[in-house]
């Protein structure tokens, strides 16, 4: 009999656990979801697809190591220390945890963020002074851990030229990089790819040449060696695109402002300072009284779509189907790094991915209201061809061309599996390597339905003993009639189209919350010693709904032999069959020994009889 007193929480439906991880801060998340296997499970898998709130991740590898975790308007903060009196205490927003080797468990609160959440670093803040001997260690871990978009600032007050170098040769920096480190007067700053925007505050080091070099939107020197005459030859070399074509602010310290006569000695034009015009800067509207306008010789008509403002290019993604967002990301390596930049930090729309293993490979997108399809064919003539929300693609390899398809879609933008249709008879000979394949991208919360027209033993059990399974699994595959299904855990829903083999042990070793067996074999003799067993908690305990097909009515006598109460059959009262509300007029209640009640009703869905048991 269960514990009254106990509240099993893990065991409330799904929609009720969703609640409870709405209130929680992301602390708090990280917290609960660390409490168990299965927490970590059902906190990844709300998290994932139902949570609404975008958190992102901001590193500081400082003296004092912390990661903040950033939602729409807080950070909360999760602080590594060595005052051993401070463990677990709470200041507002920070958790302070103490540590005896704070930069190994820094690396675990990250790697396990990031695995379990997929909250992406946005910000990353480096000391290259605080570590001194493990910056290249450091600068390893951080590579498959940091996106390109994230915001870089490496500061430090030692002579830092060996460290950032092997940062930018090991990071893949686009979006934003502050340099704010002490360099040595003939350091070369050599950027291997276009930065956004490019901050250097002890700028000493930059020559004429290095900055000519810069291929950024936004460059800002401080402290700098350049003289006026190099910047009136910078300035000249924009205006005929020799340099820094994709420059659309530039921002550098001058001494005075008679140096304008000697860096202006160039074809100007000065605006009335009377007019004040708004330009943007760095994505902020700006406001310019007057000013001096110089002309660049380039082609008006071209348009460049990756050089606008992130936010331009937001707009432009955001009226994109899914097919064509994946299809923009494979256009270059650019245009994948900002698709999957502004999916997984600015859109709202969660898709998922629906894993479609038939003769006719498919992958669908769901989205809030559609499902789109990218279709795999051999028909070479369709390759391209739209047909509403589906797209075909030609493949003389589909299988294999199916498996990159997925893979790519959730690499590049985080889509988890939510549901996998998987024919066992349509690829016999690789159903092994299917699996295997399947284990490294399905979550336990997807919904699994293995169905074939072939004897499946074989491949059904690999399947369970390979893939962890914890929400919904539907077997419609033909199965020998000695075959013994072992579940490897409890299984929310478990539904059988074919259950021939599935004998009375069997039913009363699933622990599932919702059962329904089709074609079963099974007695309604062997059906009254199910419910005594339920009735008497010694088997099935954390059943809510059974289904059963049955012959005809007379199986009611299997709860006829039980002690039971006849239900006007005028009475109406509404239960929950898969968190959705049912009535049910009638019907037979029968009594566990802890009080639940288990009510008893007769289902025609025209084809077949079904007795259908709900608990309450």
């Amino acid at each position: 009999m269960k514990d009254p007193a106990k509240f099993p929480l893990l065991h409330l439906p799904l929609l009720a656990i969703k609640e409870v991880l709405s209130t929680l801060s992301p602390l708090d998340v990280v917290n609960f979801s660390l409490a168990s296997s299965k927490s970590k499970k059902i906190a990844k898998h709300f998290f994932n697809q139902h949570l609404k709130l975008q958190y992102t991740l901001w590193m500081h590898i400082e003296e004092e190591l912390e990661v903040g975790i950033y939602g729409t308007e807080e950070v909360y903060y999760f602080k590594l220390i060595s005052d051993k009196t401070m463990e677990g205490l709470r200041e507002e927003r920070k958790l302070f945890k103490y540590s005896e080797d704070p930069l190994s468990d820094f690396k675990k609160y990250v790697d396990y963020a990031i695995e379990t959440f997929c909250w992406p670093v946005s910000v990353l803040h480096f000391d290259l002074g605080a570590f001194g001997a493990q910056n290249t260690s450091i600068i390893d871990w951080l590579k498959p851990h940091v996106e390109p978009f994230t915001y870089f600032y490496l500061h430090s007050d030692i002579a830092s030229d060996e460290y950032v170098p092997y940062f930018l040769n090991n990071i893949e920096v686009d979006s934003n990089l502050v340099l704010g480190a002490k360099m040595s007067d003939n350091f070369q700053l050599v950027l291997p790819r276009s930065i956004e925007v490019l901050d250097i505050f002890k700028s000493n080091f930059v020559t004429f040449d290095q900055l000519s070099s810069f291929d950024c939107e936004y460059i800002r020197l401080c402290n700098t060696k350049i003289s006026n005459q190099e910047l009136n030859q910078f300035f000249k070399n924009w205006m005929t695109s020799k340099s820094n074509i994709n420059l659309q602010t530039f921002s550098i310290h001058i001494e005075n402002m008679e140096s304008l006569e000697t860096i202006l000695n160039l074809p100007h034009e000065r605006v009335d300072p009377g007019t004040v015009r708004t330009f943007r800067r760095y994505k902020r509207p700006f406001h310019v009284a007057g000013g001096i306008d110089i002309k660049r010789d380039d082609d008006p008509t071209k348009f460049p779509l990756l050089h606008l403002p992130l936010l331009a290019i937001k707009e432009v993604l955001s009226t994109l189907s899914p097919l064509d967002l994946v299809n923009f990301s494979l256009a270059s390596l650019k245009s994948k790094k900002v698709a999957k930049y502004f999916f997984n930090q600015h859109r709202k729309l969660q898709y998922r991915l629906w894993v479609d293993i038939e003769e006719e490979l498919a992958v669908g997108i769901r989205g809030t209201e559609k499902t789109y399809y990218f279709k795999l064919i051999s028909d070479e003539t369709k390759d391209g061809h739209r047909e509403g929300e589906k797209l075909f693609k030609y493949s003389e390899d589909p299988l294999t061309d199916f498996k990159k398809y997925v893979e790519y879609a959730i690499d590049t933008f985080c889509w988890p599996v939510s549901s996998l249709h998987f024919d066992l008879g349509a690829f016999i000979a690789q159903n092994k390597s299917i699996i295997d394949w399947l284990k490294l991208h399905l979550e336990p919360f997807t919904y699994f339905y293995l169905h074939s027209d072939i004897i499946s033993d074989e491949y059904v059990s690999y399947f369970l003993n390979n893939i962890d399974v914890t929400w919904n699994l539907a077997l419609n595959t033909k199965m020998s009639d000695n075959f013994q299904l072992i579940l490897p855990g409890s299984i929310e829903k478990l539904v059988i189209d074919q259950s021939n083999f599935v004998t009375i042990d069997q039913l009363s070793n699933f622990d599932c919350k919702i059962i329904e067996l089709g074609n079963t074999k099974i007695s309604n003799q062997e059906l009254s010693q199910f419910f005594k067993n339920w009735m008497t908690s010694k088997s099935n305990i954390n059943l809510q709904s059974f289904k059963i097909h049955i012959e005809n009515r007379e199986a009611l006598e299997a709860i006829s032999n039980l002690p039971h109460k006849v239900i006007d059959p005028e009475r109406v009262r509404t239960f929950h069959r898969w968190y959705h509300p049912f009535p049910v007029t009638g019907g037979i209640d029968i009594k566990r020994d802890d009080g639940k009640i288990a009510t008893f009703f007769i289902e025609d869905d025209m084809e077949f009889l079904n007795l259908v048991m709900i608990t309450h």
